[in-house]
C-alpha cells in the first residue's frame, strides 16, 4: 500500500489548553483589533450581514473568552470573519499550529459524496457513498461547518468542506463529535456499513491509507499536471486542449512563449474545437492569460472554431474572471458551477493580529464583472452557470474517462452556448446584432481605427463597436468609452434604431399624430426618434405609454431587427 504523508494544511487547527487569566485581556484586545481593522480595511463587511449582528457575535465571543481553549478561540475569530460572506477574507492560522488530530480519511464529490481516501483496514469501502458522519447527513454536516468557512456561494462552501472534514477539533467545535471516535456510514447499492475511525498519531511520519485514484483503470490525459502551470496538446484531429492551472507566469515558460507555441500548433491543423481547462485554477492574476487570448482570438477570426472553457468548483477568483473572458469571446463554458462568484470581493491584502502570530487576509475592492463584460449581466455575487452542465460521473472516473472532455470529443463542432434571450439588451450586444445585418447586406463597411478603451480585443462585439462608432449608430458614453455592458433604455434604443434605418436608407412611414400619456418622461434628445420608430411600427406603445426609461429584451430586439430586414 502507498503511504499518506500527513500534511498540516493552513486551514487546520490544533487543540491547546484553556488559557490563564493573564491572557484574557490580550484575547479581548485581539478580538477588538480584528473587528475594527477588518471594518476599516475591507470595502464593506456589512454587505450581507448587519453591523448589529457583528457586534452581537463579538459580544458573544468576548463573554466566554476565558472559557475557551486556544483552538476554540481561533475558531471563534474565524467564525466572526466568516460572517463577511467573502471567500477571499479569512483568518490564516496554519503557521500557529503545533499538534493536530486528524482522522485518516478524505472525501470527494463525484455525483455524490464518496470516500476518496481511507486507512487500509477499510480499503473495500473506497468509493462508497457517504450516508452520514456520526448520524448527521452530509447536508447537515455542510450546514454545521458553514459558520466557520469563509464563502460567498454554496459551491465554494462545498469545496472547502473537504479541507475541514477530517479534523477532530473542528468536528468537535461544530458539534459533530464529542469524543475521539468518528462513525462514518457508507453505502453501495443495497449494502450499508458503518466505519469507526480514531485520530492518528501525528508524531509518525506515515499512515497507511489507500486512495480511490489508485483503483482507477487509468488516468485520463487531462488529469491535472501538478508540475505545470499550463500546457497544451492535441486530443485528436479536431480538438486542441490547453490546461491552465494557475493565473500566474511560469518562469521557465513565459506566457508569451507558450502562446506562440500554441499558435504554431493551431496553424498546423484545422481544429474544430479549442479547450481551455480552468477546472483546477484557483486564481492569481487575471491578466496573465492575455497573450493566449490574443492568439485564440486571431485563430477564431480566421477559422470556424469553437472555444470551450471548462470550469468547476475549483475555478475561483481570477480564474472566474478568465472564464468570463472566454464567454465574452463568444465561447462556450462547460462543466459544473464555478467555486468563484462572478461579481466578488477580491484583491487580497493582509494584516497581523498584534498578540498572535496570525495573519488575516481580506479583500480590498469589489470587482463587478457586469460593468466590464456583457456576459456578466445576468450575475451578481453568485457562481457561473455553465452553458453545458457536465458533471464527472463515477463510472467514467473509475474507467479513467474525463466525462466533459469525452463529450467534447464526440460532439466537436456541434456545441452550443446557452442563451437567455429574456435578458435586457446591452449596448455591446446590440452593436453586434446591427453589425451582423450590415455584413449580410455585403456592404463595404467602415470602421473606426481605434477600439474604444473600455472594450477588450477578444470580445465578440469588438469589431462591431468600431463600426457602430464610425457610423454614428451607437455613440460612446463619453470620449472613447463605449460602455458595452450598459443596458439601453427604450428611448436610447429608439435613437439607435432611428440611426440604423437611416444608415440603411430606409424611408420612414407616413407620420401619424401620436399621443403619449408619458410624453413628459421622454428626453428631449429622443423625442423625434421615438416618434419615428413608433410610426414605423418597430416599438409599440402600451396603454398609450412609451415607457422611455424601461428596457427591452434581447428576444424583442431580435424580432424588431427581423422586421427591419424584411422591410428593407
Amino acid at each position: 500500500m502507498k503511504k499518506l504523508m500527513i500534511i498540516i494544511l493552513t486551514v487546520l487547527l490544533c487543540a491547546f489548553p484553556v488559557v490563564h487569566a493573564s491572557e484574557i485581556t490580550e484575547r479581548e484586545e485581539n478580538l477588538d483589533f480584528l473587528y475594527e481593522t477588518l471594518k476599516g480595511s475591507h470595502p464593506n463587511i456589512f454587505y450581507s450581514t448587519s453591523e448589529k449582528e457583528f457586534i452581537e457575535k463579538k459580544a458573544e465571543i468576548k463573554k466566554n473568552v476565558n472559557e475557551k481553549s486556544n483552538v476554540e478561540y481561533v475558531l471563534d475569530l474565524q467564525s466572526l470573519v466568516a460572517m463577511v460572506n467573502d471567500s477571499h477574507t479569512n483568518v490564516n492560522i496554519g503557521h500557529a499550529l503545533k499538534d493536530v488530530h486528524i482522522y485518516p480519511f478524505s472525501i470527494r464529490h463525484i455525483e455524490t459524496w464518496v470516500l476518496d481516501v481511507i486507512e487500509t483496514e477499510y480499503e473495500e469501502y473506497l468509493g462508497w457513498e457517504i450516508v452520514d458522519l456520526n448520524g448527521y447527513d452530509m447536508e447537515t454536516v455542510k450546514n454545521k461547518m458553514a459558520p466557520i468557512i469563509s464563502h460567498d456561494n454554496d459551491v465554494w462552501l462545498q469545496r472547502q468542506l473537504r479541507q475541514f472534514i477530517n479534523i477532530k477539533e473542528i468536528l468537535n467545535y461544530v458539534g459533530i463529535i464529542k469524543d475521539d471516535e468518528l462513525e462514518i456510514t457508507v453505502k453501495k447499492e443495497n449494502q450499508e456499513k458503518t466505519i469507526y475511525l480514531h485520530t492518528v498519531d501525528t508524531s509518525a511520519d506515515m499512515v497507511d491509507v489507500v486512495y480511490l485514484a489508485q483503483k482507477r483503470r487509468q488516468e485520463p490525459k487531462t488529469t491535472k499536471d501538478k508540475s505545470k502551470i499550463y500546457f497544451s496538446m492535441p486530443l485528436d484531429g479536431n480538438v486542441y486542449y490547453i490546461q491552465y492551472n494557475a493565473c500566474q507566469e511560469d518562469k521557465n515558460l513565459p506566457m508569451e512563449t507558450f502562446s506562440l507555441n500554441v499558435q504554431k500548433d493551431l496553424e498546423s491543423n484545422d481544429y474544430q474545437t479549442v479547450v481551455i481547462d480552468l477546472r483546477n485554477n484557483t486564481g492569481g492574476s487575471d491578466g496573465v492569460i492575455m497573450p493566449l487570448l490574443y492568439v485564440l482570438t486571431e485563430y477564431q477570426n480566421n477559422n470556424d472554431v469553437e472555444i470551450v472553457g471548462l470550469i468547476g468548483e475549483n475555478t475561483f477568483s481570477s480564474a472566474t474572471i478568465n472564464a468570463m473572458m472566454i464567454k465574452e469571446m463568444g465561447g462556450i463554458l462547460m462543466g459544473t458551477y464555478s467555486g468563484g462568484s462572478v461579481d466578488h470581493y477580491g484583491a487580497v491584502n493582509q494584516f497581523q493580529l498584534p498578540q498572535l502570530n496570525i495573519q488575516v487576509g481580506h479583500s480590498t475592492k469589489y470587482i463587478e464583472i457586469d460593468s466590464l463584460f456583457d456576459s456578466g449581466i445576468p450575475y451578481g455575487i453568485e457562481p457561473i452557470k455553465p452553458d453545458i452542465i457536465m458533471e464527472q460521473t463515477y463510472d467514467d472516473y473509475m474507467q479513467g474517462i474525463d466525462t466533459a472532455v469525452h463529450y467534447i470529443e464526440n460532439n466537436s463542432g456541434k456545441l452550443q452556448a446557452r442563451e437567455d434571450k429574456n435578458l435586457y439588451i446591452s449596448r455591446g450586444r446590440l452593436a453586434y446584432l446591427l453589425h451582423e445585418i450590415s455584413l449580410e447586406n455585403n456592404e463595404s463597411l467602415e470602421y473606426a481605427k481605434e477600439t474604444p478603451k473600455d472594450i477588450f480585443f477578444f470580445t465578440y462585439y469588438e469589431e462591431a463597436s468600431r463600426w457602430a462608432v464610425k457610423n454614428n449608430i451607437i455613440v460612446g458614453k463619453s470620449s472613447n468609452v463605449f460602455a458595452p455592458s450598459d443596458l439601453l433604455t427604450r428611448e436610447e434604443l429608439a435613437v439607435v434604431l432611428d440611426r440604423f434605418v437611416s444608415y440603411l436608407n430606409m424611408e420612414p412611414a407616413e407620420k401619424q399624430q401620436l399621443s403619449y400619456k408619458d410624453e413628459k418622461d421622454i428626453s428631449i434628445w429622443a423625442k423625434d426618434s421615438v416618434e419615428k420608430i413608433v410610426n414605423m411600427g418597430y416599438l409599440e406603445l402600451e396603454n398609450e405609454k412609451f415607457n422611455p426609461k424601461g428596457n427591452t429584451t434581447i428576444e424583442k430586439v431580435e424580432s424588431i431587427l427581423e422586421n427591419i430586414k424584411e422591410n428593407k
